[in-house]
């Protein structure tokens, strides 16, 4: 309100004059004075009356100019002299009023017409450099050091982005100036301070630079930079920043993911360089960029199958601000040290801010020079719809796949859930790999034909065929199926029969195989050999065998043959297990023949490869009738000759105490010693029917020699009762005596009328004699029949048997020298005062 008083009032006649521009040139001036949507909303002329009260500024000179000399001293660009406040500012606009008062109605003040007021204030740093650019050669007078001026003004103001359109408004000094021709003149000028390192540009800025801001500056500029370097950087943002890192394209449709080879320029960025897709950039700072015009282009892309090629259209803007980002990344780098100044190290955090900047920029300029590239593949130029860049390269290698992988469409099947399916196969029932089978040999699909013929190509080579291997050359081009799609494939024709499976050397079973098929990491340890099936001879000796071993007729080729031999040895196996309990506890026959048996059989059932079994199974021929043979003993025994066996073990037991009497008859001696013979032979069965007779003819003998020294003992005890129960009246024992005692010799008689045994019968009978001495005794101590004058004499038993060496006595001469011996023993004994029994 100050300036506009004091400097800005107008006589009548001018103020209708400046009202009456309005009129005639509103929409002009409002289009003059616009600043772009990046920077603060600036104030424009409300209406005639406003324009012609703040002519021949604008209104947002007022705010402008007091925030510039804030920043300025803010920023120590001036010395200590710069006032503040309304002295300041009506210093400058009186200034700049002057500079266009010899003017025409309609002129304007541009920005740099403030410069002069604070020239004088300005720290020396400062106004050397723009003095310099004053005797600057390579510049255009006085334009380029008026737009240098306004650069300065601004340099420290925030709310104004200094971009080439606002330039434009602040440098406008006619109300119908031309604009386009002006911020023609403005970018060359631009050029021309950028050139001379008064300015630095930072993407569509512009900034002054003070004098070490000029130096670093230079220095940026004269940082080398090698081609490798910019390719390595230009790669790094297409493939990491730009297209995520991807590594491999999913192609949703075949489900599966393919590995991709990275390239930019000719140079590798990820995957092995062996892939079977590529995608390839040729951008501007190739070597011979300009000679990859279309012909070259669509040739390129045909001799190198499998690459996607994205030619980068040229771009003056992208090489600038990617060289100045090496060049400014590089510099920091080597300046960045606790020797730099403060000063310095404030430049060189503002040039690594606008250093990040830049590279948000190239994102931005690489991401629509991708999506804007011409792409070719498989020698033709394709035209790609997607709109964003991603989308446009995930297009062009959807192309690849569909056209790489011409063999895809032979796979006849994809599975949601490969494994479960794996399991499935290897697991199935007998019925379920019949079908494998039946299909494998019959209605064979192309892609295990495929697979089969590979693997007989490999074989018929001598090769040695690997399921990483085979998996590796099915997953690429031409046919590009998933690897566990090719696993399953492979277990259907192992399943059906055509090939064996070897693990760490050895054949496997179906089942046993699921373990490692269904892990990735085992896969180079499964070796596949093609399955060898036996010759019409072989199958004919083993059907004839086997009719002659089961007694009927195999079914005719060589799996169901080998179903039909392997369950009718399964039947052996079974039978001869439940057999060898038995035959185990050493007490039946038959453990040789029954293990030698199962041990031919077990043999056999464990050979899961039909050429090998009826190979074995032939070979064992001689082995196999023995077992049959066998087999059919103790198929025989076991079953109907057992109870006959048992009676025989049972007739040997009871006999064996009583052989020593048996053996005085000489019928019963034979027959018990044939009975002997038959339990100890190796293989009785055909023996066991002579067993009834001769159990009978030695049980008559046994019987009656039993029953006669049962008899003998029984008479004998029965005389020992009567003795001691006439020795118990005689002391009149009472009752207890009486039972105690001869209850002791009525037990031994009771066990007597079961016992078979002779020599038991026997040891009883001389049990009851020391029984009958110490009931003797008992009744002599309980009657009282000793005193002190009388005492009690010691018995002394004589048994006449002992008192001759001889077994039987022949002669008189024997008689007389056997009496002799008795009648001193018993002298001897009543000479002793003994009592004496004899025994």
């Amino acid at each position: 309100e100050v300036i506009r008083t004091r400097l800005l009032e107008k006589v009548e006649t001018a103020e209708h004059k400046l009202e009456a521009v309005v009129k005639s040139k509103g929409e002009i001036l409002k289009n003059q004075l616009s600043f772009t949507s990046d920077s603060a909303t600036q104030q424009n002329y409300v209406d005639g009356k406003d324009f012609a009260a703040n002519y021949p500024f604008a209104p947002y000179h007022f705010p402008l100019v007091q925030k510039i000399f804030e920043s300025i001293r803010k920023a120590g660009a001036t010395g200590l002299h710069l006032a503040r406040g309304e002295r300041s500012m009506l210093d400058a606009f009186q200034s700049a009023a002057q500079k266009v008062s010899d003017k025409e109605i309609g002129v304007l003040v541009p920005l740099y017409e403030f410069f002069p007021c604070i020239e004088s204030f300005l720290d020396t740093a400062v106004k050397l450099s723009i003095d310099q650019a004053k005797d600057n050669a390579g510049l255009q007078h006085p334009f380029d050091i008026q737009l240098l001026q306004a650069l300065f003004l601004i340099r420290y103001v925030d709310s104004i982005k200094p971009n080439v359109e606002n330039l434009v408004t602040l440098c406008i000094d006619q109300v119908d100036a031309d604009r386009i021709t002006l911020k023609r003149n403005i970018e060359a000028a631009l050029q021309r301070l950028e050139r001379e390192n008064l300015i630095n540009r930072n993407g569509d800025l512009y900034f002054f630079l003070t004098n070490e801001e000029r130096e670093i500056s230079r220095e940026i500029k004269n940082v080398d930079i090698s081609a490798a370097e910019e390719t390595k950087l230009l790669g790094n943002i297409i493939f990491d920043d730009i297209l995520k890192s991807k590594a491999k394209h999913k192609y949703t449709e075949f489900r599966r993911d393919y590995p991709l080879n990275r390239i930019c320029d000719e140079h590798l960025f990820g995957g092995s360089g062996s892939e079977d897709l590529s995608v390839e950039f040729i951008t501007p700072f190739h070597d011979q960029y300009s000679m990859y015009g279309e012909p070259k282009c669509i040739l390129h892309s045909a001799e190198q199958e499998g690459r996607l090629l994205i030619k980068l259209p040229d771009s003056m803007a992208m090489e600038t601000e990617l060289r100045t980002f090496l060049q400014t990344d590089k510099f920091i780098k080597l300046k960045s040290d606790a020797a730099a100044s403060d000063t310095q190290k404030k430049i060189l955090s503002d040039r690594a801010a606008e250093n990040r900047q830049r590279k948000d920029r190239l994102l931005t300029l690489l991401d629509n020079l991708i999506q804007k590239a011409d792409y070719y593949a498989l020698g033709k130029a394709l035209e790609i719809k997607a709109a964003k860049c991603t989308a446009a390269v995930d297009e062009g290698l959807d192309y690849m796949v569909q056209n790489v992988f011409r063999k895809f469409s032979y796979l006849q099947q994809l599975h949601d859930e490969p494994i479960k399916e794996l399991k499935a196969i290897l697991f199935a029932d007998d019925l379920v790999g019949e079908q494998l089978k039946l299909e494998c040999a019959k209605g064979e699909t192309t892609d295990i034909r495929e697979v089969r013929t590979y693997i007989e190509l490999k074989i018929a080579t001598n090769h040695p065929v690997l399921l990483n291997e085979l998996i590796n050359h099915f997953a690429r081009r031409p046919y590009g199926w998933p690897e566990w799609e090719i696993v399953l494939l492979v277990s259907k024709i192992f399943t059906g029969g055509l090939i064996h499976l070897m693990i760490d050397g050895s054949k496997t079973q179906a089942k046993d195989a699921y373990g490692t098929l269904s892990k990735s990491s085992q896969w180079k340890n499964v070796k596949i050999v093609r399955r060898k099936t036996p010759n019409p001879e072989e199958l004919k000796k083993a059907k004839d065998l086997g009719k002659d071993l089961f007694g009927t007729i195999g079914s005719e080729g060589a799996d169901k043959l080998s179903k039909f031999l392997r369950q009718e040895l399964t039947g052996w196996q079974n039978d001869l297990e439940k057999h060898k309990t038995l035959a185990d506890t050493r007490n039946y026959p038959g453990k040789k023949e029954i293990d030698a048996c199962l041990a031919c059989t077990s043999s056999l059932l464990a050979i899961s490869d039909t050429f090998e079994f009826f190979k074995s199974f032939n070979g064992k021929k001689a082995d196999l009738l023995d077992a049959a043979d066998d087999l059919n003993d103790l198929s025989g025994f076991y079953t109907n000759q057992i109870k006959t066996w048992e009676s025989l073990r049972q007739a040997i037991a009871e006999y064996k105490p009583n052989k020593a009497a048996l053996a005085k008859d000489t019928n019963a001696a034979n027959s018990l010693r044939r009975l002997e013979e038959i339990l100890a032979a190796p293989s009785p069965y055909g023996m066991l029917h002579e067993v009834s007779g001769l159990v009978a003819t030695v049980k008559t003998v046994n019987d009656k020699l039993v029953q006669d020294a049962r008899d003998k003992a029984i008479s004998t005890i029965d005389k020992k009762i009567a003795q001691v129960g006439k020795l118990l009246d005689a002391a009149s024992a009472s009752a207890d005596l009486r039972n105690k005692v001869l209850s002791g010799l009525q037990n031994p008689k009771k066990r007597l009328q079961n016992d078979v045994s002779i020599p038991n019968i026997a040891y009883t009978t001389g049990e009851v004699e020391e029984i009958y001495e110490t009931a003797v005794d008992l009744i002599e101590d309980e009657t009282g029949g000793a005193t002190e004058e009388t005492p009690k004499k010691i018995v002394k038993t004589i048994r006449p048997a002992n008192l001759t060496a001889k077994t039987y006595l022949e002669t008189e001469e024997d008689a007389d020298e056997f009496v002799k011996a008795m009648k001193e023993e018993i002298i001897k004994a009543v000479r002793d005062n003994k009592r004496i029994r004899i025994v």
